[in-house]
């Protein structure tokens, strides 16, 4: 079963104050009431093993700290899943962009390369100039490796 740490946080806070204290000393007279927890005014339980008063006096302050530190926690990882989640959104865009832009890409080549008369020379076009500029620009990317 999943906790409710809000929950359990609440009941935390409404239990006594502390500061408390486990008293190290056994108490006399009852041998399943032997450790004492006290605030500064009264005690407030008791238990039989000293370890047992020890953790209740110490989870008095503990445990809400530890869970005001997993809320925050959990909080934190629901903002960062959720940021994942859009930048992986964002991603898969701008891959299917960037698949665009290389289809466009060899299209606009295709019609170049058609029209370019590959001479040199007086034979020499516009579609020829825009080939080589196309090459060049072809052979950088992949030189940076991002073809």
């Amino acid at each position: 079963m999943k906790r409710n740490l809000h929950a359990d946080l609440a009941i935390c806070e409404a239990a006594t104050p502390g500061p408390l204290s486990a008293d190290a000393d056994e108490w006399p007279g009852n041998e399943n009431l032997r450790y004492w927890v006290n605030t500064h005014e009264d005690g407030i339980g008791c238990f039989l093993a000293y370890e047992d008063a020890k953790f209740f006096a110490e989870a008095r302050e503990g445990w809400p700290e530890a869970m005001r530190i997993a809320i925050a926690a959990e909080a934190e990882n629901k903002r960062l899943r959720t940021e994942l989640k859009v930048e992986s959104l964002r991603a898969a865009e701008w891959e299917g962009a960037a698949i665009g832009c290389v289809e466009m890409w060899r299209k606009l080549r295709e019609v170049v390369l058609t029209n370019a008369t590959g001479g040199g020379g007086e034979n020499i076009n516009d579609y020829d100039i825009m080939l080589n500029v196309m090459d060049d620009i072809e052979s950088e990317v992949s030189e940076d490796g991002a073809a």
